[in-house]
């Protein structure tokens, strides 16, 4: 197998949902030992993500399923854009319009380059996806030494501080992932009842709108409660399932 044939195969890999099918283990495991490759599935990966949390914030109007079967009760009048066909042709242009919509702002479309947003916001918000959709541990490690060590060796960012609380915690790993091209180190984390815990480290330098202290601020996401912080020449982000109290005893 050779670069071309493994970006072939992983065009439809889909991270966190394909991890186990077989048709993909070949390619995925070439991609771990070709640095080139593996950059370039982490920018699919990152542009599978967005276009999905995209098509996600795409409302169905309320009154529509009540529309469809009010048609459907008054099918003795029929008109052309109620028949099956039509009905399935429009859906089919509402999709493409709405995916037309969302690909430039991913660099999809060809001689559009993406722009790519540097802002804390977005950062924090990829993040939590990242952590929520699941992916493969690059490193792992069961000691916070080791998992610096790797991150310094593979050149990802590593003179970081770990509060003392989450220093405490069952280390898992870590990934060494990127965001808009620059490296950010993610500490993957397990502390008591099975709470998952994730801290990403990435260069305050350039990130918009990053926290300006070193005090924590707590706020919740999805279904998660989050921290973030700035502490030197770095920007903390911290992920965890469990409740504020919980996020504070880890800071």
């Amino acid at each position: 197998m050779d670069s071309q044939q493994a970006k072939q195969i992983l065009w439809l890999y889909r991270p966190g949902v394909d991890d186990a099918d077989p048709q993909f283990a070949e390619a995925l495991a070439y991609a771990e030992r070709n640095p080139e490759v593996r950059e370039w599935l982490d920018k699919q990966n990152a542009e599978y993500a967005a276009l999905r949390a995209k098509v996600k914030d795409i409302r169905v109007p309320a009154e529509l399923p009540y529309e469809i079967l009010d048609a459907g009760r008054r099918a003795h009048t029929v008109v052309w854009w109620r028949r099956p066909f039509a009905v399935g042709t429009a859906a089919a242009v509402v999709v493409a319009v709405a995916l037309y919509s969302i690909m430039p702002h991913l660099g999809l479309l060809r001689g559009h380059a993406p722009r790519a947003r540097t802002d804390f916001a977005a950062f924090r918000n990829d993040m939590v996806y990242y952590a929520a959709a699941g992916y493969k541990l690059d490193v792992k490690s069961s000691s916070l030494d080791e998992l610096r060590e790797e991150f310094a060796v593979n050149g990802w960012p590593s003179d970081y501080t770990v509060p003392s609380g989450l220093a405490k915690l069952a280390v898992r790993g870590g990934c060494l992932t990127k965001w808009n091209e620059r490296k950010v180190s993610m500490l993957c984390l397990m502390a008591p009842n099975d709470h998952r815990v994730w801290l990403y480290v990435i260069a305050r330098v350039g990130l918009s709108n990053a926290p300006k202290n070193t005090t924590p601020r707590i706020a919740a996401q999805d279904n998660f409660n989050t921290a973030s912080w700035s502490e030197g020449n770095k920007t903390y982000f911290l992920v965890a399932e469990g409740d504020d109290d919980f996020v504070r005893s880890l800071l």
